[in-house]
């Protein structure tokens, strides 16, 4: 198993040549002992295996796959709530709605900006938030220089002159 593993890293494109000598040590090391092994105790304590190959040694011997994303390392109760932050991420995304109303509507069961549109979830928002949903799509559009300039002198033309118009934003 560790020899599949050393000959993948070393095939890769991008080789880190420290894995490869540490799958080299932890091969020799294992390869010393006199009997097969059957714990990951056994071979923690052995020189040259780290950590990160105890733990594939681990995952062969339990029949599991090994992942090396760190997404792997997650809790189910840590990837709960990763994935609620991800759904109130989505409802923040209209202009107006905060963490709070955010975990509201999700508590209400709205999961989308979509349902947000929906008579229980949409009097949930405050007339602000109700608006900035109506403009959602068209707000989240670019504007480019010329477009707002010609907006701002139209402004600027149409209202009493005792008012001024600033272009602001990115």
């Amino acid at each position: 198993m560790l020899k599949s593993n050393r000959e993948e890293e070393d095939k890769k494109a991008v080789r880190n040549a420290y894995k490869v000598r540490a799958f080299d040590a932890a091969i020799r090391a294992i390869a010393s002992l006199d009997t097969p092994v059957r714990t990951v105790a056994e071979v923690k304590q052995l020189k040259g295996v780290g950590p990160g190959i105890s733990k594939r040694i681990g995952v062969f011997l339990h029949g599991t796959h090994y992942c090396e994303s760190p997404q792997c390392d997650i809790s189910p109760e840590k990837a709960r709530e990763e994935a609620l932050k991800q759904e109130l991420k989505v409802l923040q995304t209209v202009p107006g709605v905060g963490e709070r109303t955010a975990r509201q509507l999700f508590d209400a069961g709205c999961t989308t900006v979509a349902d947000m549109s929906k008579p229980s979830y949409f009097s949930i928002l405050s007339s602000a938030q109700q608006i900035g949903l109506r403009f959602a799509a068209h707000l989240s559009q670019p504007v480019t220089c010329d477009e707002a300039e010609t907006v701002a002198n139209f402004v600027r033309e149409n209202i009493p002159s005792r008012f001024e118009v600033h272009l602001a934003g990115s």
